[in-house]
């Protein structure tokens, strides 16, 4: 059991890393708050950091400390990816796309 929350943790994890990768590289992420998606996007990295120094500190612990950061970091990713989505702000409403607002190349007049 402990090895299942362990690979379910680390899946959780390269999911943040790739979401984070993905919105400095490719795009930049829409939250939908303006200037605040500066404050998501800290966050995020943050919480991504945070999460890759629990993960490795604690490679060796029990069960609970396992299935802790799967917990809590499972729904930091949740919140985090409906924030970027269905939950995103008024400065760039969720148009159906992934993370990313609306460019005048894929809106149709």
């Amino acid at each position: 059991m402990r090895q299942f929350f362990k690979i379910l943790n680390l899946i959780i994890l390269f999911t943040l890393v790739l979401i984070c990768i993905v919105g400095t590289f490719y795009k930049q992420i829409a939250f939908g708050a303006g200037l605040g998606d500066i404050f998501f996007h800290a966050l995020l990295y943050f919480a991504t950091v945070l999460h890759l120094i629990f993960t490795i500190r604690s490679s060796n612990k029990g069960l609970k400390r396992h299935l802790f950061l799967t917990i809590s970091f499972l729904t930091f990713t949740i919140l985090i990816i409906l924030q970027a989505t269905i939950w995103r702000g008024s400065e760039y409403k969720w148009n159906g796309e992934l993370f990313y607002p609306a460019t005048k190349s894929n809106v149709s007049n």
